[in-house]
């Protein structure tokens, strides 16, 4: 149906419709812009919180060999933190500061 066809209620709708997408365009352009303001401390205590649950992860994996969801939850805890190690590395921080500076392979897999 052509927007030509609509009744004015029906066009009023869709203008409503559109400018609330419009706005939710908007504001997850600002959270987005916000997220530059994460200070390195903040990324420090995250790296850790998700170093620490996959080293608990890996350790439930390694107790219970037949039990894929910990294999795969272990697994996943690595895929992240290499991704986070990679990048940080891209951008010269130092992996030390973040308690990346070890092999995660053979730590966490």
């Amino acid at each position: 149906m052509k927007r030509s066809e609509l009744n004015d209620e029906a066009k009023t709708r869709l203008n409503y419709s559109r400018k609330l997408v419009w706005r939710k365009i908007k504001n997850r352009e600002k959270e987005v812009t916000s997220m530059s303001d994460l200070t390195k401390e903040g990324l420090r205590y995250i790296t850790g919180r998700l170093l620490k649950e996959a080293v608990e992860a890996t350790e439930e994996s390694r107790e219970d060999k037949t039990d894929l969801f910990k294999a795969g939850r272990a697994t996943a805890y690595y895929e992240m933190l290499d991704i986070l190690k990679t990048e940080l590395d891209i951008r010269d921080e130092d992996l030390h500061e973040y308690g990346l500076n070890i092999n995660l392979e053979r730590a966490l897999i």
